[in-house]
């Protein structure tokens, strides 16, 4: 017994493999792609953002050390100027000094 033309059409435009998923299955397949999801943003997002701000902490580190170093080395400025003013006033009576005896020779 043969189909009728039009029945075996119809037949044929059907998938014959098709898969009945129940609600429960796709509740599990949405969760599932939900934390695909978040995974992948993590990994692909998040973690490479937090690689960039432990490099920028680390330089961060690195120039609050050049900062204190630059602020001790402020601090004992004054120090150093009473010393090269000191050594300054003595080189200058130093250079007084030769040049005065300098003349009195070429005076001689």
């Amino acid at each position: 017994m043969q189909m009728p033309i039009q029945t075996a059409w119809k037949e044929r435009s059907r998938p014959m493999n098709r898969i009945k998923i129940s609600d429960s299955d796709k509740r599990l397949l949405l969760i599932f792609c939900a934390i695909v999801i978040v995974a992948c943003s993590y990994f692909f997002i998040f973690s490479k953002g937090m690689s960039k701000a432990a490099k920028i902490e680390e330089q961060n580190t690195a120039d609050q050390a050049k900062v204190q170093q630059m602020e001790q080395m402020e601090a004992g400025l004054p120090k150093v100027k009473r010393k090269y003013s000191a050594d300054g006033k003595k080189a200058e009576d130093d250079y007084q000094y030769v040049s005065f005896c300098n003349d009195n020779r070429e005076g001689h």
